[in-house]
């Protein structure tokens, strides 16, 4: 009997021995992130002495018995189980590149945020390897080079925002496969090729701006199956073809932009049913038709940009069907002489004129012109107001004349009920 006891002590100190000795070979969890963050920091060539990284350091005269953890360090977030769930180092002076950064270190990461910096260099194509990742923010850096294939294994990504950047090549289709994605932000990089037809298949997608790349072909009319798209951008690139009809079926849309592109044909009568609008700027383009009456269904419209195409027809009735409309740019256009006016700038609240309970023009207080053969001196338009008169019968009156910049919509209006 004694022996068994004195056997079971000494079995109880091997294996408590043989577990300090093992502990103290034996990397703590946390110190494997903090190894690999402090990697990384070292090879960066700036970051801000009084930011983040200023805190991220190691005890070096602890002992392993006595771990330390980044989880304390600025610009990390921990999940209860002490592993590193959000690395958050926006606008943080950063200078480098993210090849020494380990990726595999990090499997639990739901957040990798490091927007305006100056980062440079590719994306890795081990970024896949962070299949956890819900927010990947790479936006207003240097980063060059293609989006990597491997983008397709962060199937819980919500957030892409490499906006801002000098990223090359084509969209790769895998990135269309991230069925949960909410918003895509690619805008201003160098971005060439069509659109492929499978971005319809990201039905999750609630914002998409792809604006100021090199993009080219036809809009995809897939894009109807997104039907909780509420943003659209893809000004500044070089589409071509026509507008798709489908598009009136996006009802979602709050903002669609698609300026300073080679569409063609006219401008369709369905998106009159985007009632939600309250952006349309479809600037610089190659449009040619009347603008539809349509459009006059957009009452939450607050901004309209029909400007550098070759539209026709009246707009005044359009003006006064839209009571929110803050800004209308319709010059450079092929607007019937006897419409009169070409309207551009920003209209005071509210924007139109009433005779007797009734719209008759809209007061333009920014610049306007007249039509192509005008002779009025551009440069000082800004400073006309042009106001078209209807009493009884049509009669068109154009008044000219300088007015002081700090002349209000009431003041003007006063003028009317004086006369």
């Amino acid at each position: 009997m004694k022996m068994n006891v004195k056997s079971s002590i000494s079995l109880f100190a091997i294996l408590i021995v043989s577990d300090l000795v093992f502990s103290s070979f034996t990397p703590h969890p946390h110190e494997d992130q903090a190894d690999a963050l402090i990697t990384w920091k070292t090879s960066l060539s700036h970051f801000n002495i009084t930011g983040a990284l200023a805190t991220w350091n190691t005890n070096t005269t602890s002992s392993h018995t006595t771990p330390y953890s980044p989880c304390k360090w600025q610009g990390i977030v921990c999940s209860h189980n002490g592993r590193v769930e959000m690395i958050q180092l926006g606008n943080e002076g950063l200078v480098g590149d993210l090849k020494n950064f380990n990726f595999s270190s990090f499997h639990d990461l739901s957040e990798l945020q490091l927007s305006f910096n100056n980062l440079t260099g590719s994306i890795p194509p081990q970024i896949g390897k962070l299949k956890s990742l819900t927010y990947l923010g790479f936006s207003e850096n240097k980063f060059h080079g293609l989006i990597p294939s491997t983008i397709r294994n962060l199937t819980n990504l919500l957030f892409l925002k490499l906006n801002g950047n000098q990223i090359s090549g084509t969209i790769p289709n895998e990135l269309f496969h991230l069925s949960q994605l909410q918003f895509l932000y690619l805008d201003h990089n160098q971005l060439v090729g069509s659109i492929a037809p499978s971005i319809g298949q990201i039905k999750s997608l609630r914002e998409l701006d792809l604006s100021f790349n090199k993009l080219s072909g036809p809009i995809p009319t897939t894009l109807v199956n997104i039907s909780i798209l509420a943003v659209l951008a893809m000004q500044n690139n070089q589409i071509n073809g026509s507008i798709p009809e489908e598009i009136g079926q996006m009802f979602q849309l709050r903002y669609l932009v698609l300026g300073s592109n080679q569409l063609v044909g006219s401008i369709p009568p369905s998106l009159g049913q985007l009632i939600f609008v309250s952006m349309l700027s479809l600037y610089d383009n190659k449009l040619t038709g009347p603008i539809p009456i349509e459009l006059a269904h957009l009452t939450a419209l607050d901004y309209l940009d029909l400007s550098s195409n070759q539209l026709t027809g009246d707009p005044r009735e359009l003006i006064c069907a839209l009571p929110e409309l803050i800004y209308f740019n319709i010059s450079h256009n092929m607007i019937e002489e006897n419409s009169s006016l070409i309207y551009k700038g920003n209209l005071p609240k509210p924007p139109r004129l009433f005779r007797n309970g009734e719209c008759v023009a809209a007061n333009i207080s920014r610049y306007l012109h007249t039509f192509n053969n005008s002779n009025i001196n551009k440069r000082n338009c800004k400073d006309i107001i042009i106001i078209v008169l209807f009493s009884g019968t049509f009669i068109l009156l154009v008044l000219f004349g300088v007015l002081l910049k700090r002349n209000t919509m009431k003041e003007i209006k006063s003028k009317w009920e004086g006369q």
